[in-house]
């Protein structure tokens, strides 16, 4: 009973949190202030991230309560949603919070529209990451969406400061979002980056494929070798080695 109660005090403390910092947001919004705007952004989004039960359920499986949370949450962000839409697509400082925060809204053709853009357009491997993040969120990944990803990874070039950060910016979420439409590319990074940080994000991104990645074994094998002979960080060598386990299916 302590604990029900307990957890009842904590949802109801949470809820004012989100509708009060939702509140803030639109004043914010209304004083056109970008430094204000960007500072309520942020604050709304962790009030958003407490707010979500993390009932220990699959993130993309929740558990009833956990998507009952999320539900609310859609709910309460639905008066500041074209707000969110107009910032993302900005140049502001508040684009990257207001990307992020559409992440939890009900999404919809304005808001798919809106990410998709910034993750062709943009020239921030930090944004094109929260696009990519929010689209497949709200559910609104789809093929074009992928492709889009795909082919921002593809050029990726180890002497090109600009379109590596978008590139490996997208490395990093693809170990998190399965992207195979990649793997040609995850490869080339394998390959032909002589930085071993980039071969281990590229391994995991790859290890997230899992085993419809059985081309890329030679490739991971070829690099272990390289790592351990070299006498590498000993968690590099760990990743590639899962990595090689997940995709020639011994362990999932």
């Amino acid at each position: 009973m302590k604990r029900l109660l307990f957890l009842f005090l904590i949802l109801s403390s949470n809820a004012f949190a989100l509708d009060s910092e939702v509140s803030a947001a639109k004043s914010a919004i209304a004083t056109k202030n970008t430094d204000e705007i960007t500072r309520s952004l942020v604050a709304l989004q962790l009030a958003v991230n407490d707010y979500e039960l993390n009932d220990g359920s699959n993130y993309y499986h929740p558990s009833p309560a956990r998507q009952r949370t999320r539900d609310e949450i859609k709910t309460a962000l639905s008066p500041i949603k074209g707000n969110l839409i107009l910032l993302a697509s900005s140049t502001s400082p508040a684009a990257g919070p207001a990307i992020t925060i559409l992440g939890f809204t009900d999404g919809g053709p304005q808001v798919y529209n809106t990410l998709k853009g910034v993750l062709s357009d943009t020239k921030s491997g930090d944004l094109a990451s929260k696009a990519l993040f929010s689209l497949s969120k709200t559910g609104l990944s789809d093929d074009t969406v992928r492709k889009i990803a795909a082919q921002r990874i593809s050029t990726w070039d180890p002497q090109d400061n600009t379109g590596s950060s978008v590139a490996l910016g997208l490395v990093h979420t693809a170990a998190y979002i399965p992207l195979p439409e990649a793997l040609d590319s995850l490869i080339k990074i394998l390959d032909t980056d002589s930085r071993a940080p980039a071969k281990v994000v590229a391994a995991t991104a790859i290890m997230a494929i899992g085993p419809p990645a059985a081309s890329a074994l030679p490739d991971l094998k070829r690099q272990l070798s390289l790592l351990q002979s070299n006498n590498a960080d000993f968690r590099d060598i760990n990743t590639f080695k899962r990595t090689i386990r997940v995709v020639d299916g011994e362990i999932k």
